[in-house]
């Protein structure tokens, strides 16, 4: 019977040493999902805003700060760019709130700050999250960097429609 006892005792411990290493190598593996987080992300730049769009845009200082802070993430590992997700994620809602030109007062210059701003958010919680991959992170780096070149595009577009109502009232005159 204390033979039996022993061989069984000596099973179970065969496989409960089995059992922690298969939890080694779990962590090991999410070890190296977070060190592959070291590789850059490199964007292509995206629409910016034309020279006179700058000029109407170089007193919104909400803008300068975020346009500032995304310059970093054309070229950003996924690390880097988890770790200053919050704070762009805070960026975007200043941005957001504080519309201060009358003509981008518009539904669609606010739809198009709101996904910026949502998308922004959402990188901001993949940082929260440990086993996140360094893929994930650089397609959400790639759907912010486009949301704001979204806005970029709509601002040169509403700059160029103005320019050509306004050449159209000269025309007719």
């Amino acid at each position: 019977m204390t033979k039996k006892l022993i061989l069984l005792s000596s099973i179970l411990l065969i496989f409960a040493c089995n059992g922690s290493k298969k939890n080694e190598t779990i962590k090991e593996s999410a070890a190296q999902v977070t060190d592959g987080q070291n590789t850059t992300v490199v964007n292509s730049i995206g629409e910016l805003l034309n020279e006179e769009s700058q000029v109407l845009v170089e007193d919104w200082r909400e803008y300068q700060i975020l346009n500032e802070e995304l310059e970093n993430y054309y070229s950003i590992t996924a690390e880097e760019a988890l770790f200053k997700a919050k704070d762009i994620s805070i960026y975007a809602q200043e941005l957001r709130d504080s519309i201060r030109l009358d003509f981008l007062d518009r539904p669609d210059v606010k739809i198009r700050l709101n996904v910026f701003y949502n998308t922004a958010l959402r990188l901001s919680d993949m940082s929260t999250i440990r086993t996140i991959s360094s893929d994930e992170v650089k397609a959400e780096v790639t759907n912010l960097l486009e949301a704001f070149s979204a806005i970029n595009g709509k601002i040169n577009n509403i700059v160029i429609q103005q320019n050509l109502e306004r050449e159209l009232r000269d025309f007719e005159k």
